[in-house]
């Protein structure tokens, strides 16, 4: 008896799932992208592989580590890398800025890892 229930509620997710993808393929038009639309000429591609090879070792030294540096000091890192940061800036452990020539920060603003 129970190998009869577990068939029947096979068949029933086989039939939900069929369903699905009958809806899935009536909505699926809806999320199409026009990819020719696009545009990142704001992007700045970094100016050279030395700077680049440079920001990566002292990302993962200074910035993107446990290592117990204040974050003024951290700050005054990313500032000599090009970024324009504000005042009173907290910059937490593990926080990875790949660019930072790219990067502008405000006033008061804590930047931190998000967990998940």
């Amino acid at each position: 008896m129970p190998n009869y229930i577990v068939i029947l509620t096979l068949d029933k997710i086989n039939k939900q799932s069929l369903n699905f993808s009958k809806w899935l393929e009536k909505t699926s038009h809806r999320f199409k992208t026009d990819l020719s639309r696009y545009d990142n000429s704001w992007y700045k591609h970094p100016p050279f592989l030395e700077k680049c090879a440079v920001v990566f070792l002292v990302n993962a030294i200074a910035i993107n580590s446990y290592l117990p540096l204040p974050a003024r000091i951290k700050c005054e890192i990313l500032r000599l890398f090009g970024a324009k940061i504000g005042k009173g800036v907290m910059i937490k452990p593990k926080v990875n800025i790949k660019y930072p020539s790219l990067l502008t920060v405000g006033n008061y603003v804590w930047m931190t890892k998000v967990f998940g």
